[in-house]
């Protein structure tokens, strides 16, 4: 299963964590600051319910992203950073599972991309990978969603 967590009173740094539950568990803190940006909005200095509601569209944009997935690897961002880029490799393992890696590269830059990026040709470095049920993996980011939005189930 994938989620995010959402710390709101944080200060968009070390405020968004990607929790991996497989074996090995995974837990990745990282920063919501470049989220505008790469979600293609230009808002500087978002705080509070504008801050929840761009990690909430980001959340949407992961699980539109992991659902389209269709024997094709599809590199989702997750840590924007300023000096390198990180993210999930995700592709179809076999029916309803998932491979899933956890892949980072300091050939880019969280500032230079954006949700139309192409990851062609990057020289991935791995840290972590996981066989993961798609079904699990899709109702961990709609349990992301309700806790971030603050309707619990």
């Amino acid at each position: 299963m994938l989620r995010f967590l959402f710390d709101p009173l944080g200060d968009s740094h070390d405020d968004l964590v990607l929790k991996v539950d497989g074996l090995p568990g995974m837990a990745k803190v990282v920063d919501s600051y470049f989220l505008s940006d790469f979600l293609g909005d230009k808002e500087e200095n978002e705080a509070g319910d504008v801050r929840r509601e761009v990690v909430l569209r980001y959340v949407e944009f992961v699980t539109e992203q992991i659902a389209a997935i269709n024997g094709q690897a599809r590199f989702i961002p997750v840590d924007l950073s300023d000096q390198y880029v990180g993210g999930l490799l995700v592709n179809t393992a076999r029916t309803g599972m998932l491979s899933v890696k956890y892949v980072w590269s300091d050939a880019l830059s969280g500032t230079a991309i954006d949700n139309k990026s192409n990851f062609a040709g990057v020289d991935w470095k791995e840290e972590g990978k996981w066989e993961l049920s798609r079904e699990a993996v899709l109702g961990g980011l709609n349990w992301s969603k309700r806790t971030i939005s603050g309707s619990h189930e």
